[in-house]
């Protein structure tokens, strides 16, 4: 099966699959530590503060992988550094945007990002996105495997998760789907770059707390879901609106973690 971003792909410069797979891990790191950068003020705040607590509370500062574990969720459970670590997300889509059109010569079109139904087919994502959470959690709620709804309030720190949300899905879906997925379809078959490019989205999860076997392939077929869709609609803003309200909905307004990490929500819906 090809298409218009897959054609677009071959007639740009290409390199050999597992070059590209090298490349992109570069990239990603390169991103992830000028991301760190920015970031750091706010996390080294909240570290000082959980320190404190800690001395206050035991005396001492233990360094027990519990600790540990419990400081690291704290931490990105907390506005002041989940906030900025979404909005810093921009930072991946600048810099494979960069690399992408200066040193590789890939057009736009290459990578699924055309104005052309932009609006509406982001929107049918976001559509979808509510649709299958829904249905999720109707099927979970009527088997008896939630516990009693609890309505939180609403918080004005919403609205920044809302736009740090949109920011931080784009940049998954810019950099697996638009970059890598069709880098390596273009240098071998589309097949090929689905599976690998699910597979590594999968990978770069594994570092998130409370990671299981199942939590893993949900994953890899999401990706796959993504890959497929981000294929048929020739562009990157369904797939985009679809990742977007999932992690947005699944945090702040149903309660849920997001990729391990807690959010401000509308909602609690404890399961049992």
């Amino acid at each position: 099966m090809d298409n218009k971003m897959i054609l677009n792909s071959r007639n740009e410069k290409t390199i050999s699959v597992w070059l590209e797979c090298l490349i992109f891990f570069l990239v990603f790191f390169i991103c992830e530590a000028i991301k760190a950068i920015i970031t750091i003020i706010p996390i080294f705040v909240e570290v000082f503060k959980a320190l404190e607590k800690e001395i206050t509370t035991h005396g001492t500062i233990r360094f027990d992988m519990k600790t540990i574990n419990k400081l690291t969720s704290s931490l990105t459970a907390k506005p002041s550094v989940m906030i900025p670590l979404l909005f810093s997300c921009i930072i991946t889509i600048a810099g494979v945007l960069f690399y992408c059109k200066f040193f590789r010569k890939r057009s736009y079109a290459s990578m699924g990002i055309v104005k052309k139904h932009a609006a509406a087919h982001y929107f049918i994502g976001m559509f979808w996105g509510i649709f299958l959470l829904s249905l999720i959690y109707f099927l979970m709620h009527i088997s008896g495997h939630t516990g009693t709804i609890r309505y939180m309030g609403f918080d004005y720190l919403l609205i920044p998760f809302f736009l740090g949300f949109i920011i931080q899905s784009a940049s998954e879906e810019i950099l697996m789907r638009s970059y890598l997925m069709n880098s390596i379809a273009a240098k071998s078959n589309i097949t090929a770059a689905v599976l690998l490019n699910s597979f590594i989205f999968m990978a770069l999860h594994l570092l998130n707390t409370g990671v299981t076997i199942l939590s893993s392939l949900n994953i890899f077929i999401f990706g796959i879901i993504f890959s497929l869709i981000f294929l048929i609609t020739e562009n990157i803003w369904m797939v985009s609106g679809m990742h977007f309200f999932w992690n947005f909905a699944s945090g702040c307004i149903l309660g849920s973690k997001v990729s391990g990490s807690e959010t401000l929500s509308l909602f609690s819906i404890p399961f049992t």
